[in-house]
């Protein structure tokens, strides 16, 4: 049958040489990563349950406009819900 023929790219072109010049980071570095991933979560976690305390705090309507408490006119004896 046919005789199979590979050509080889020139030498520095290659997708493998750019993989065996690659280095991983050292300790120091993965560390600083890792942390800063973890520092990003937790602070969009805290955000998203801030913006979700705010949401269930006006539809109750313990905070009028102002930002005064409205607890006592609302459990006071005189108090009419709507």
């Amino acid at each position: 049958m046919g005789e199979t023929t590979v050509e080889h790219a020139a030498p520095g072109n290659s997708a493998d040489d750019e993989d065996d010049n690659f280095e991983y980071p050292t300790a120091w570095r993965l560390a600083a990563i890792t942390t800063a991933l973890c520092l990003s979560v937790f602070c969009m976690a805290l955000v998203r349950t801030i913006m979700m305390v705010t949401q269930v705090v006006s539809r109750s309507k313990l905070i009028d406009t102002s930002g005064q408490h409205n607890y006592r006119d609302r459990h006071s004896p005189h108090h009419r819900s709507i």
